[in-house]
């Protein structure tokens, strides 16, 4: 019997997946696994010269791939200049000298989650848009006082806030405060979330 050689016609597009299953041919299967030796060339891919390389993920024993969350821990250096490849990411914020933080260039979807989990004594935690002047913020957040109940309201205006800067006081940052931003439409990253912060609160977005 002649051997059939199965295969698909991308149409010259480069696929992205997030898994990669071998030899099965049914829901159910669980294929082939990979041999160590190919974990470990998968497993090596990295993004080069701009070209992003999926990783594959073996399903396990029960058939399922398992997903490992994408979590960016700051720790040192004063700034952090995030990458459209980071999306999704939580942004995990833990230095008390603060952090620099850049978005990628504007693009519908894109989002990131930050947890504060040291909070800022001296400088700021910083998020900036990529194009200062261009692209803004709008949303609105829940600001907390560090040892009161009640919480004032703050909002984006979406054509002049290009940062968003929380000092440890006043404009939050403290432990336990929590931020989406995503980008919702071209030039626009939307905030939503809550900021502990202490004294005289005031809002976070900023021009500078």
């Amino acid at each position: 019997m002649a051997t059939r050689t199965k295969y698909v016609d991308w149409g010259g597009l480069t696929p992205i997946v997030n898994g990669i299953r071998v030899g099965a041919t049914k829901p159910g299967q669980l294929g082939t696994e990979l041999t160590g030796t190919e974990i470990a060339l998968l497993d090596g891919v990295t993004d080069t010269s701009g070209i992003v390389a999926s990783k594959a993920v073996i399903a396990n024993a029960s058939g399922t791939v398992p997903h490992k969350p994408v979590v960016v821990k700051h720790t040192t250096g004063a700034s952090l200049a995030l990458t459209a490849i980071q999306s999704g990411a939580t942004v995990v914020l833990a230095k008390a000298d603060g952090i620099l933080i850049t978005l990628p260039a504007s693009a519908v979807g894109l989002n990131y989650k930050f947890v504060v989990n040291t909070s800022v004594t001296t400088n700021v935690y910083k998020i900036s848009t990529a194009v200062q002047g261009t692209e803004f913020f709008d949303g609105s957040y829940n600001s907390f006082q560090d040892a009161a109940v009640a919480s004032t309201v703050f909002t984006g205006d979406g054509a002049t806030h290009d940062n968003f800067s929380m000092n440890g006081t006043t404009t939050g940052g403290l432990l336990g405060t929590v931020l989406w931003v995503e980008c919702t439409a071209a030039n626009l990253w939307t905030v939503t979330g809550w900021n502990r912060g202490s004294g005289a609160e005031i809002t976070s977005f900023a021009t500078t």
